[in-house]
């Protein structure tokens, strides 16, 4: 299998990168679920799913950069024959997801306390407050304590991102995979499953 995209279908690097986030993203949703549905409030298993909660979503954050460089840098493969209103549907719709795979877990990063995230028992990286960069600048020229700049940013990361719009937009992209393969029968999703050529 080739590192880079070809004309029909994605390298092993852009499938990596794009599978590696997927299961990120919905484990740092299942995590945080799991702590909020079936965790004493504040006890130890509820803690332990939020920190699994921020570290995956700080690998997706983390994945974001290299993620937009590959796509830059290798073209797509070219999109199986289609209506025009699909071909805009899956611009539009892959636009979105890339703007909830930023906002989303920046969002969740600029609205976290505490010193660092634990990434993996390897290194920490500092939370947003744990930068000190809100203290030493954005405080002091909005005089605006950080309970209050959390807030807003607590109410978007968890209240418009995570109980609509990314549930949403993953059912609409999973939908629509689903319907390529099985309806269509073109190669919408067999370009981008490891270990299986188009036809």
């Amino acid at each position: 299998m080739s590192l880079k995209n070809t004309d029909v279908s994605y390298g092993s690097v852009a499938k990596w990168i794009h599978w590696i986030t997927a299961v990120c993203f919905l484990g740092a949703y299942m995590a945080v679920y799991y702590s909020q549905l079936f965790t004493e409030y504040r006890s130890p298993e509820y803690f332990s799913g939020v920190r699994i909660h921020t570290m995956l979503g700080t690998t997706v954050l983390l994945l974001f950069l290299p993620r937009l460089v590959w796509k830059l840098l290798n073209p797509e493969p070219h999109p199986d024959p289609a209506p025009q209103w699909q071909l805009l549907a899956a611009k539009f719709s892959h636009f979105a997801l890339y703007f909830i795979l930023i906002a989303a877990p920046l969002s969740g990063w600029l609205g976290t306390g505490g010193r660092q995230v634990n990434m993996f028992g390897l290194f920490g990286i500092p939370t947003f407050r744990g930068s000190g960069f809100f203290e030493s600048t954005f405080a002091t020229s909005r005089y605006i304590t950080f309970p209050e700049w959390e807030i807003p940013v607590d109410f978007f990361h968890k209240q418009i991102m995570g109980e609509w719009v990314v549930w949403m937009l993953i059912a609409v992209h999973v939908a629509a995979a689903l319907y390529h393969h099985f309806a269509q029968k073109d190669n919408t999703l067999r370009r981008m499953l490891p270990g299986i050529k188009p036809k």
